[in-house]
């Protein structure tokens, strides 16, 4: 066995355990011989060397995994921009080789998986931006701007003028998003969702108790509401807001949607272990909070959250 199929296996075994792999290391050399006999090779015309920066992108892949769990977060950044910038064409993650195995057609599923660009959530380079629609609903936006006022007086009334100084914004190569007014934590916020999701959005904007009203039916099969509790979640980081959009491998052609939102955040209740599951967040406004924030666990010590996430119980605070 050559050197990268070597390391491939190691990443491999340290991601699901050394009996995990060892019985998916058996099965893949069974299933060479399958490949062998098929009429349609899925890499008859890739070159050889090709399969192996493939398999050398994926291997780095799993490294990178590997120091985002170590806290540092602008090492991986950079790491993967210059992954990027080497292997344009190479868009293959190592985590996608679960998902690809348990495809219906798993030869179909690897040729169009190195053929065709990524509908899956990775690099920014990867995304193409179809179109771009302003948000206009006359009602929303003046219940957004009368929260904003009281929200404004209530947080000079208690001499807080900074109120998001803790958290700590996730860094980019583009510098992220700006913060659009930082005496009352007014920010822009990224938000997936399905079609549906996004139709009713625009319809009545956000609502999280009536989204959430039969989370407690659904508790034996969803394990609760969510890791900080009942409302909507928001985030800024554009790669996690992209796994929330409910598009199927196979629907190459459907857009998928998500909204860049104005957000008052105001004071932050910090949560930084995802212990608050089925919590309906009805103590937040007694505590003095508006809303519930897991930061990320490269910026904070201890936390249990890849990347940061704000959970709004108030829905007018949110603007799409």
């Amino acid at each position: 066995m050559d050197p990268l199929s070597l390391l491939f296996w190691f990443a491999r075994a340290h991601e699901n355990g050394i009996r995990r792999a060892f019985i998916e290391f058996i099965h893949a050399c069974t299933d060479l011989a399958v490949l062998a006999k098929e009429a349609e090779d899925p890499y008859e015309n890739i070159p050889s060397h090709i399969l192996k920066e493939q398999l050398l992108w994926r291997t780095l892949t799993y490294r990178l995994m590997s120091l985002n769990t170590q806290g540092v977060h602008h090492e991986v950044l950079e790491a993967q921009y210059n992954l990027v910038e080497a292997y344009p064409s190479e868009r293959f993650e190592g985590a996608r080789i679960k998902g690809l195995f348990e495809q219906s057609n798993v030869l179909k599923a690897f040729k169009k998986e190195l053929h065709q660009p990524p509908n899956h959530q990775a690099f920014i380079s990867s995304i193409q931006i179809a179109e771009l629609h302003i948000v206009y609903h006359p009602d929303l936006w003046q219940c957004y701007q009368e929260i904003k006022k009281r929200l404004e007086t209530e947080l000079q009334s208690v001499e807080i003028y900074n109120p998001t100084n803790e958290v700590h914004w996730q860094e980019s190569l583009s510098n992220g998003l700006p913060i659009l007014n930082s005496t009352m934590g007014e920010v822009w916020l990224y938000h997936g969702t399905s079609e549906s999701g996004l139709n009713s959005i625009l319809q009545s904007g956000f609502n999280p108790l009536e989204y959430c009203k039969y989370e407690y039916m659904l508790n034996y099969i969803r394990r609760g509401i969510g890791p900080l509790g009942r409302g909507t979640y928001l985030t800024d980081n554009f790669a996690k807001s992209a796994t929330y959009v409910n598009a199927m491998m196979e629907d190459d052609e459907i857009p998928r949607h998500i909204l860049v939102c104005r957000v008052l955040l105001g004071t932050i209740k910090v949560a930084p272990r995802k212990d608050r599951t089925g919590y309906d967040n009805t103590d937040l406004c007694t505590e003095g909070f508006h809303p519930v924030y897991g930061p990320r666990q490269d910026a904070y010590q201890g936390s249990e959250f890849d990347c940061n996430e704000f959970c709004i119980y108030d829905g007018i605070q949110i603007y799409p």
